[in-house]
């Protein structure tokens, strides 16, 4: 296999075209920070919520109050992104140390598997 600046030319002939692909969903999603993005809870910790959006890292976020007993595992939540990789220099560190989590703010809830939102409920059930 030869290669050209240390990339071998089938690796070459099997990535390039797909980023060069500019309908790709990162190509098109530009600056992460502010987006608004769906995540699933896969983990509940006292009031933390483990969150999955299918980034590199997970987020943490506190649970709410309102509704506080519908954000269990599997629940889809709304959640908006901050940074996407915290990291920090500690105290006598050189360089900087991911803490392997993304930091995002909790919008609200999408759907439970315990139920629906009292917010939707309401509005689903009409006006009377």
């Amino acid at each position: 296999m030869e290669s050209r600046g240390g990339l071998d030319t089938n690796f070459q002939s099997s990535i390039c075209p797909l980023l060069s692909h500019k309908t790709t969903f990162l190509f098109q999603l530009g600056d992460p920070k502010g987006k608004t993005v769906v995540g699933r809870i896969y983990r509940v910790v006292d009031d933390d919520l483990y969150v999955d959006f299918d980034w590199k890292f997970p987020c943490v976020v506190k649970r709410p109050t309102l509704d506080a007993h519908l954000y269990v595992n599997n629940a889809e939540v709304r959640l908006r992104i901050l940074d996407l990789e915290m990291s920090t220099i500690f105290l006598g560190a050189e360089k900087e140390t991911s803490l392997n989590e993304a930091n995002c703010v909790l919008v609200g809830l999408i759907n439970s598997p315990l139920g629906v939102p009292k917010s939707k409920e309401d509005f689903s059930s009409g006006f009377n």
